[in-house]
């Protein structure tokens, strides 16, 4: 197989059915088929400033695998993210980067969050993710459970386990 340097035609690649199944059954997903009810709604996106495209395939791929039904926003604002959180009636938010956002836009995140009636399960992840630092500074300041992961596959373990 041909290594991919066009990161266009990863997308197609990845919402393959088959291909999806294959990559993601190392981690004990199963088929999702069209019958099958889902294990819930999520949302995927970045914080503004950050394109963290591939990352955000990736969970979604792995998500849809798990049984969830997506919603991606790409990069979207606290404020219109906490809006689709609760128009869609989501059961979690994945925010993935691959920049290190300040504690600020975090902070900004968290906060219109935090004002959603029901605040949804809050996954965050990318390789510059500090868990020791979201778990020291961040945990208090959100209601609803949230879970840092430095990696996809550890974000996907995750939501498996939901």
């Amino acid at each position: 197989m041909e290594p991919i340097t066009d990161l266009n035609k990863l997308q197609p690649l990845l919402h393959s059915d088959a291909r999806r199944i294959s990559a993601f059954s190392i981690m004990g997903a199963s088929e999702n088929t069209a019958t099958s009810p889902s294990r819930g709604k999520i949302v995927i996106a970045s914080p503004i400033g950050d394109a963290h495209a591939l990352g955000r395939l990736v969970i979604h791929a792995g998500a849809e695998a798990l049984g969830f039904t997506v919603l991606r926003a790409n990069t979207i604002g606290p404020k219109n993210l906490a809006d689709l959180v609760r128009a869609s009636k989501v059961d979690a938010v994945v925010m993935t980067w691959l920049l290190s956002p300040s504690g600020d836009q975090i902070a900004d995140y968290l906060e219109y969050l935090a004002a959603v009636p029901t605040p949804p399960l809050l996954l965050m992840g990318g390789l510059t993710v500090n868990t020791a630092w979201i778990e020291a500074h961040v945990t208090g300041h959100y209601p609803g459970k949230l879970i840092g992961c430095t990696s996809a596959a550890a974000l996907l373990r995750e939501l498996s386990a939901v």
